[in-house]
């Protein structure tokens, strides 16, 4: 009897291990999970990204090498406070290392983070056989991006609809129809009219050749204008003549009879047109009616300069094994003197959602001129532009650290001049002693932005020294401390810099005027790596 009941017990425990630890197959199942991470932690903090390091646990519990790790991102409380609930509802990272053996040093760097923002991380640890298991959460605050404090000042009221804003680099003049400079006196923005003889362009693209204005493309009531214009600021209107390699308008120019929904950024000293629609026929309307329009490809550019009253045309063919797909209204800025970014823009003839992709023009050393896939910094979680225009300034990051030692400058005042390099100050009621310094060229684009929200708003673009090119969301303060309230933009879009700090855009019968900072106070240990 106490064969046969010790035989029957190792029956019954032989089945019952059968049932919990083997598949169908007879294969024995692994229910073991990888040890869980108790040792998360942040190690590096930017405006942008972050750095999450910790010890990777194995395939069952500390033993082995575990199949996959996935890290989670929120910023919202409850993923910390009910972690096992909410970890699904975090954004997943994509990026994630495959594990090391047990006991290996694990460092995922985090990106495309908001600046100025808390966050909560944790990550899951899985094996093959689908065990998993949860790890501490860790939170932090990424840094702000020196030179985006702003604020709204005021709106100007203007009598009728105007279509652009253009500056000299001194003063800022309104136009389209006419022409008139904007002074300030004290508090009050006044228009001073200079001629009433400059044309209603609408949707032209201005640049200033040094001595005056020069406009291209752009429609006058139906009609399209077929030539470039030039504008003084003393209120002189000349139509510029074409010379050079390319006939740029009429019934065999390049652009037809008009160009609309381009812009025009300079490389290697001449001006580039991107992007746009051209026209075969003078009447806007009739050309739209009968579709006698086409986008501008980017396979072929047309590029310029000025010289007096002419307009000296040439071509640029680029190559590429990935050439970006023609665009209306793209966004372009110059990320140094010899590459433009293109950005954004509508691929289709509907005004849908605008392009997402980013693309350097470059002109290499070998003098050859090349498009390729533009990868910034960090973008945030900003992924299209629409309807835009672009302005650019300059801040200075003034770097500094906290001190006990030197005398204290008491003349020291950041809004009328910056010390030399070592010049101990107070700062916020802290002693510092200035470092250094890095001018940072600011690029503020204002549109239809597409994200995890769309918004209408402003991007700043901060182009650093290093190479680095930093998007992000820009919320000036508005009365009381709120956040302004962007308006619907109407297009054609139109902004410009006054004094590096004072942005003025305009929306049709309105201009909003907004206060820049031209420098920015960052202690060392908050500087970008």
């Amino acid at each position: 009897m106490g064969k046969f009941l010790r035989g029957f017990i190792y029956i019954a425990l032989y089945v019952l291990f059968s049932f919990i630890y083997c598949s169908p197959g007879g294969e024995v199942k692994d229910l073991i999970p990888p040890s869980a991470v108790i040792d998360l932690r942040v190690s590096y903090i930017d405006y942008c990204c972050a750095q999450i390091e910790f010890t990777a646990p194995g395939d069952d519990l500390m033993r082995g090498t575990a199949s996959k790790i996935e890290l989670r991102y929120s910023q919202d409380e409850s993923f910390k406070t009910n972690l096992q609930e909410n970890f699904v509802k975090g954004i997943e990272f994509p990026e994630s290392p495959f594990p090391p053996p047990a006991g290996g040093k694990v460092k995922i760097f985090l990106k495309n983070l908001e600046p100025n923002t808390k966050y909560f991380v944790a990550v899951r640890v899985w094996d093959d056989a689908g065990n998993f298991s949860y790890s501490n959460v860790v939170e932090f605050q990424t840094k702000d991006v020196p030179g985006t404090s702003s604020e709204f000042i005021r709106k100007i009221e203007l009598q009728g609809n105007f279509f652009a804003l253009a500056s000299d680099g001194k003063d800022t003049y309104l136009m389209f129809p006419g022409i008139y400079k904007i002074k300030v006196d004290s508090v009050e923005y006044k228009l001073e009219p200079i001629s009433e003889r400059v044309p209603p362009i609408s949707g032209a693209q201005i640049i200033w050749d040094g001595e005056k204005f020069v406009s291209v493309g752009g429609v006058v009531g139906d009609e399209l204008v077929d030539s470039p214009v030039g504008i003084f600021p003393d209120g002189r209107v000349i139509i510029l003549e074409n010379r050079g390699k390319i006939i740029p308008f009429g019934e065999n120019g390049f652009f037809g009879f008009g160009l609309l929904g381009h812009k025009v950024s300079k490389i290697d000293g001449n001006f580039v047109i991107l992007g746009g629609t051209k026209f075969n026929i003078k009447s806007l309307s009739y050309a739209r009616e009968i579709g006698r329009f086409s986008r501008v490809g980017l396979e072929r550019l047309i590029s310029f300069k000025v010289e007096g009253s002419s307009v000296i045309w040439d071509e640029i063919s680029p190559y590429s094994l990935t050439l970006p797909t023609s665009r209306i209204g793209p966004s372009v800025l110059a990320i140094d003197e010899k590459s433009v970014l293109m950005w954004g823009g509508i691929t289709s003839d509907l005004d849908i959602a605008p392009e997402k992709s980013m693309y350097a023009l470059s002109k290499n050393q070998d003098g050859k001129y090349s498009w390729n896939p533009f990868l910034p910094y960090s973008i945030s979680v900003i992924y299209g532009v629409k309807n835009s225009c672009e302005a650019e300034s300059t801040v200075r990051i003034l770097k500094v650290k906290q001190t006990e030692y030197g005398e204290i400058d008491e003349g020291v005042d950041l809004d009328k001049n910056i010390p030399p390099r070592g010049t101990v100050f107070l700062w916020n009621g802290k002693k510092v002693v200035l470092k250094g310094e890095e001018v940072v060229r600011r690029v503020v684009i204002v549109g239809d932005f597409t994200g995890q929200e769309n918004f209408s708003g402003m991007v700043g673009v901060y182009i650093h020294q290093d190479g680095r090119v930093v998007f992000a969301n820009l919320k000036p303060k508005a009365k009381f401390g709120r956040e302004f309230v962007f308006p619907r933009i109407s297009p054609p879009c139109s902004v410009t810099f006054q004094d590096n700090k004072f942005l003025y855009v305009l929306n049709q019968n309105e201009i909003y005027v907004f206060r820049f900072k031209d420098y920015e106070v960052v202690f060392e240990d908050q500087v970008s790596k």
